[in-house]
């Protein structure tokens, strides 16, 4: 047996001693390879995820995305920035029915305005400002205000709303939602 061995390792065709060294290394490259394969999948789950999550390039992120921008660029233009506002005002919260039926929409919305003698002027009108902004409000379905983008057109179109009564016209800067509800 001991020549077999000596003849085998003479030609160049030496044979392992034993199959379990032989099938150790084979297991362990498999063991690598699936590990490798499980990372692979892990990290495409990982940023599909996020890709979803994130909502990467749906037509709503991208109007979402865009027309912002043009908005803030008209509204700097025709509003003071938040440093010069010197006040806000709560106003009690607002419970209304929206367009779909059967869908309700709590919020509680702040109004910024320029100069401190303005606070005075929206609480006396403060029925055409509730008025106004009710509408408003009533007018909106829930999947529109379900995204980024219709909270900020709902803002525009208050503040909008707001700027077309004759009495308080360009008092109000600005519309913040302190609390919004979809129920």
């Amino acid at each position: 047996m001991a020549a077999k061995k000596t003849d085998a390792g003479a030609e160049g065709n030496a044979q392992p001693v034993s199959d379990g060294a032989v099938k150790k290394k084979v297991s362990m490259v498999k063991i690598l390879i699936l590990l490798i394969i499980a990372l692979v999948v892990l990290g495409a789950i990982v940023v599909g995820g996020l890709y979803v999550l994130t909502g990467v390039n749906s037509p709503e992120t991208e109007e979402a995305q865009a027309e912002p921008t043009e908005e803030s660029s008209s509204s700097e233009e025709s509003s003071p920035t938040l440093s010069k506002e010197i006040s806000t005002l709560e106003l009690k919260p607002f419970v209304v029915n929206l367009a779909d039926k059967g869908t309700y929409l709590k919020i509680t919305i702040a109004l910024g305005y320029g100069a401190i003698e303005n606070e005075q002027l929206l609480q006396d009108k403060m029925t055409n400002v509730r008025d106004s902004i009710l509408t408003v409000l009533s007018s909106k379905s829930e999947k529109t205000l379900s995204t980024k983008h219709g909270k900020m057109k709902l803002k525009e179109d208050i503040k909008k709303s707001l700027g077309q009564l004759t009495s308080i016209e360009g008092v109000v800067t600005s519309v913040y939602f302190t609390d919004f509800q979809i129920l």
